[in-house]
């Protein structure tokens, strides 16, 4: 875990706790009946809503700006926008579709299990 002082960290958990419930008020009713169902829902939400946000912050420097055209990268925090330059800086090789990370991911799947398994596991 970060070390982060304690008024940081309050500061942080109530933003966690606004956008949870955002994210639960626009959630079908039906998805949030039984602990499994609203466990895959959250991790769902996580991967598609918050964790690429998060990434798009870090992979440009703390929200900072950068020239050059957008471009979309899918990684193991989703799919984030990045910009030619900030991809250059980080050694993204162009016209890249995956990150190193997810890639690493995706073949360390396909040598554990069959195709369709492995397809599986990805499911958010």
């Amino acid at each position: 875990m970060l070390n982060i002082p304690q008024e940081d960290q309050a500061i942080l958990d109530e933003h966690i706790r606004e956008a949870s419930r955002l994210l639960r008020k626009y959630t079908d009713p039906e998805k949030l009946k039984d602990f499994e169902t609203i466990e895959a829902e959250a991790r769902k939400l996580v991967i598609e809503e918050v964790a690429p946000k998060v990434g798009e912050f870090f992979f440009s420097e703390g929200g900072e700006k950068t020239s050059g055209k957008q471009r979309r990268v899918k990684t193991c925090v989703g799919e984030v926008k990045i910009s030619s330059s900030q991809g250059k800086k980080l050694g993204l090789k162009r016209k890249t579709p995956i990150s190193p990370g997810l890639k690493k991911c995706c073949l360390r799947l396909c040598a554990k299990s069959s195709d369709q398994q492995a397809e599986e596991d990805l499911k958010p």
